[in-house]
């Protein structure tokens, strides 16, 4: 047998009881839920700050490694071309030494008195001594210095030198045959021949020999 159920004072407390449970859950639910979220965003916004860089960072590049590279090899040297030798001067063959044969002599058949022995002539005899006046043909001849002190003055002058020439066209010996009238002038171009001048060979019957040449020397000032 159902009974129906009475709503009473008591009926009416128990609901008001659960209306404020509820609502206490409710509000502690929001509450938490409230916490929650900014537990929730940081997060979010690391997340987005890892993904997207910030504009005023420049990114590193890293560069790319270099490319090697090869070194050609040289090309190889190629040898000189030697250079042609400068033409030598043509001697002519030294004659050789000429023997003096004796003809047979012939003995009249009358007997005579015993005849002077013959003498043969002598052959042209090879002089020792400097050829004079030899016509020097220069192979190095570089301009003497012109003293400074001259050059300040504005001495200028032609000397004449004497110079004896060595079967190798060595000067060995130079002497003032004409003095430039400055003692300075003369005394640089003598020096200068001496030691640095040399000369092609002065020839004689085929043979170098030593020689005697004249040689003048001008020391003139350049005028603008």
């Amino acid at each position: 047998m159902v009974r129906a159920l009475q709503f009473g004072k008591d009926s009416g407390l128990s609901l008001q009881r659960i209306l404020a449970l509820s609502t206490a859950i409710g509000v502690h639910a929001l509450v938490f839920l409230l916490l929650l979220v900014p537990m929730a965003m940081p997060r979010v916004q690391t997340k987005r700050a890892q993904e997207d860089p910030p504009r005023w960072q420049i990114p590193i590049q890293v560069p790319k490694p270099p490319v090697p590279v090869v070194q050609e090899q040289p090309p190889r040297p190629q040898p000189p071309t030697p250079a042609t030798p400068t033409r030598p001067i043509e001697m002519p063959p030294r004659p050789m030494d000429q023997v003096v044969q004796e003809a047979p002599l012939e003995l009249p058949n009358a007997p005579t008195e015993t005849s002077a022995p013959l003498v043969a002539e002598p052959g042209p005899s090879l002089s020792t001594a400097p050829l004079e006046g030899a016509s020097l043909q220069y192979a190095v001849a570089s301009p003497p210095p012109y003293p400074a002190r001259e050059v300040r003055s504005g001495t200028e002058g032609t000397v004449l030198l004497k110079i004896l020439v060595d079967t190798d066209g060595t000067p060995i010996d130079v002497l003032v045959e004409r003095s430039s009238g400055s003692r300075s002038l003369d005394d640089s171009a003598r020096r200068h021949v001496l030691k640095h001048w040399k000369f092609k060979p002065a020839m004689d019957q085929g043979r170098a020999v030593q020689a005697w040449g004249l040689v003048p020397i001008d020391f003139r000032l350049g005028r603008g």
